[in-house]
């Protein structure tokens, strides 16, 4: 029989425990309600002249006297439920004589000695029960059978202080869906690489996965070569193996073992399973650097740790702060008046932050509560700590100074434009940096970022870039404002420029010969960082700006002389564009017509124009062909119709909405009145009949998430109002 002491139980785990415990012995099926103080019921069984209520007393740590002050507190509650059967559940061993005192209590109700069940018939009933105990994993993850195996299997010599630090973790994991995946994934693949950002929880998951194995009679071995696996390697013996940060702790190390990964993977099979750990943008580095790492066949055995529920989140701080050395006094100040819900709905939530926060060492004495949540609050919305060695320590300069070009320019910017932004400031920090170089350093950093510091997404056909995290951006501004050097290196390269020569111009006493002098240093700038300076008119918002400036300014002050070296300049940007932009194409359309007789500029119209893919891209080039014919009549029918069709069948997908589907219904109607060719009506009165399928569609689909979301926000509110009001250590 087990005997399990229930020590790494919080109240909450310990209730569902006893709520499988009793339908085992009752054959009743019991509701569960999250533990509250005040509701004098934690499980309860309604039904026909059924009124049995149970209270579950999880008082392991204090002993009898506690629970016996706790049950003559529940008394007077009790009264006014009046059941029909009261059961007490509890984590302390009893005596006789301790049951008789409890009777006593409850002279006036109908309980029983054997509605009485403590630790003793719990591990009793369990014996009898093993999937009860197979699914409360946090039972017998410290029991000394488990832990033994690790201790005597490892040939690195983990020690007694390995087993306790990883018995010190069980009682704070919170299972969640990815353990289960993750349970799949090896049972199916046999091979388990979990992966994610840091702090995420990659190695508790994997520890409790191993621990979980050595639970069904597997031998555990951690190793740290696959070499070692090989010769640990029994066949047909049941065996656990796993692998810490196996492409590196810090960054990637091209340890020639990847012949070996492949070989591991021929002779893995139901009795043999690893687990791997690495963080995302140490994997994304070796799938750059080594093709043998890229080309394995591994992808369906990756499991990818991102987010936690709020109530898991809620469950995490709960269990750190209930088996922590946080006196009751602070975790008490954090509960009152829900103050936990700023930490566990704050953006930058992370669990290696929360066992940071309640497993650091603090002057409790000299600390106020206030003091200690105010510090809480301050590291959240300061992570450094989560982020700092990772971004110092981990990844190319490169990919951090492109982390702050993604912050500068406001954190969601399309993989071009960012490209040739930060070639710019490279550019700066090595006048010798050539833009095909470049090319290759900026794809390696986004392989190196992705997924841990970086997230690419797909919208209208293009991809752009965001911070994975809330936490990162936070942690960028911090640092860009730590050192104010970068934010006057990356303005300072052309806006003090920019900003001097504008004061002149717009001074009311500056004459027209000062005006034009300053104008003809910003076209010089113009056309010297044409190349460059392509992300201007594509979308970084002060390039247009500029462009439309020069050219007002041309005009208001009469400066026609001037004109020519803008409109070249603006030809020059074009030529180095792989794709006209919008707001350059409304420019260029500004432009007199001998300025396109030029045989490149027309050869690249043409091409530009045959790699569109959407009707409003090919107006743009058909108002540009008004000017100067370089479009042949048989080339620009083929392409019409060919992106009259790609629209069309991207209007009926589902990844349109109502909006996009009003967009090409208006890109139509505008190609149409330019009368290059006849689009039938049949297109367009398909177009509206998406449009109002879209519209309702979306309709309900926002009724019904508001509903949900609702519902289900108020579900986790007050479950995880009762979950805290249970709290007591």
């Amino acid at each position: 029989m087990p005997n399990y002491t229930f020590q790494n139980l919080s109240p909450f785990d310990f209730e569902q425990l006893a709520r499988d415990i009793l339908e085992a012995k009752y054959k009743k099926e019991f509701e569960s309600f999250t533990p509250g103080r005040d509701s004098g019921i934690d499980l309860r069984y309604f039904k026909n002249k059924d009124r049995i209520i149970v209270q579950c007393k999880h008082y392991e740590k204090s002993g009898f006297p506690q629970l016996k002050r706790s049950l003559t507190e529940e008394k007077c509650k009790l009264q006014q439920l009046t059941p029909s059967k009261y059961i007490i559940v509890t984590s302390v061993t009893l005596t006789p004589s301790n049951k008789d005192k409890i009777l006593q209590i409850f002279e006036d109700f109908p309980i029983e000695s054997e509605d009485i069940i403590d630790a003793v018939e719990i591990n009793s009933i369990l014996a009898k029960n093993t999937d009860i105990e197979k699914r409360h994993t946090k039972l017998w993850m410290d029991s000394a059978s488990v832990l033994e195996k690790i201790i005597h299997s490892d040939i690195y010599n983990i020690s007694e202080i390995t087993k306790q630090t990883w018995k010190s973790k069980i009682c704070l994991w919170v299972k969640n869906e990815y353990y289960y995946r993750a349970v799949n994934i090896l049972e199916q693949k046999n091979l388990c690489i979990i992966s994610g950002i840091p702090g995420i929880g990659k190695t508790t998951m994997a520890e409790m996965l191993c621990l979980y194995y050595c639970k069904e009679k597997y031998e555990f071995y951690k190793i740290q070569s696959l070499k070692d696996f090989f010769k640990l390697l029994k066949q047909n013996k049941k065996q656990i193996y796993y692998y810490d940060d196996f492409l590196g702790a810090t960054q990637f190390e091209e340890k020639h073992e990847f012949d070996n990964l492949k070989n591991v993977l021929t002779v893995l099979n139901k009795h043999t399973k690893f687990i791997l750990t690495t963080r995302e943008y140490i994997y994304q580095q070796g799938k750059e650097k080594s093709e043998k790492l890229a080309l394995l066949d591994i992808t369906s055995t990756i499991l990818t740790l991102s987010d936690y529920s709020v109530f898991q989140k809620a469950e995490i701080l709960y269990n750190h702060l209930y088996f922590s050395n946080v006196p009751y006094i602070f975790c008490k100040y954090i509960i009152e008046n829900n103050r936990y819900e700023k930490i566990i709905n704050h953006h930058n939530y992370s669990p290696r932050l929360i066992e940071w926060m309640t497993n650091q060492t603090h002057d409790f004495i000299q600390t106020k509560p206030e003091e200690y949540y105010s510090e809480f609050i301050k590291n959240l919305n300061t992570p450094s700590k989560i982020w700092d060695k990772a971004f110092n320590n981990h990844i190319s300069q490169a990919s951090r100074y492109l982390l702050y070009v993604l912050y500068f320019l406001g954190n969601n910017i399309s993989i071009d434009n960012l490209k040739e932004i930060s070639f710019l400031w490279a550019k700066y920090l090595d006048n010798q940096l050539k833009q095909s170089m470049y090319t290759e350093i900026f794809r390696k950093s986004l392989y190196e970022l992705e997924n841990s510091f970086i997230a690419i997404s797909t919208r209208f056909n293009h991809n752009f870039i965001s911070f994975h995290n809330p936490s990162i951006t936070d942690y960028i501004r911090d640092k860009i404002h730590t050192h104010k050097e970068l934010e006057t290196e990356f303005y300072g390269l052309e806006q003090k420029y920019w900003d001097q020569k504008n004061y002149f111009i717009e001074k009311e006493d500056s004459d027209k010969e000062t005006i034009k002098k300053q104008l003809i240093f910003l076209l010089k700038n113009i056309k010297i960082n044409s190349i460059k300076r392509t992300y201007d008119v594509n979308s970084y918002s002060i390039g247009p700006q500029r462009l439309y400036y020069i050219m007002n300014n041309l005009n208001k002050h009469g400066l026609d002389e001037l004109k020519p070296d803008f409109f070249n300049a603006v030809i020059e940007i074009f030529l180095n564009q792989e794709l006209l932009s919008e707001t350059l194409g409304e420019i260029m359309l500004k432009i007199p017509k001998k300025y396109f007789t030029n045989h490149s500029i027309k050869s690249k119209l043409l091409n530009d124009f045959l790699k569109t893919d959407t009707i409003e891209e090919t107006t743009l080039y058909l108002k540009l062909n008004q000017i100067e014919n370089f479009i042949p009549p048989e080339k620009y029918d083929r392409i019409i119709e060919k992106n009259i069709e790609s629209d069309m069948d991207y209007a009926r997908s589902v990844d349109s909405d109502s909006y996009q589907v009003q967009l090409i219904r208006d890109s139509f109607e505008e190609l149409a009145n330019l009368n290059f060719t006849v689009i039938p009506d049949e297109y367009f009165n398909r177009l509206e009949e998406i449009f109002l399928e879209k519209v309702e569609r979306e309709s309900q689909q926002e009724n019904t998430d508001i509903d949900y979301d609702h519902n289900d926000q108020r579900k986790d509110i007050q479950d995880i109002k009762d979950l805290f009001g249970s709290f007591e250590k």
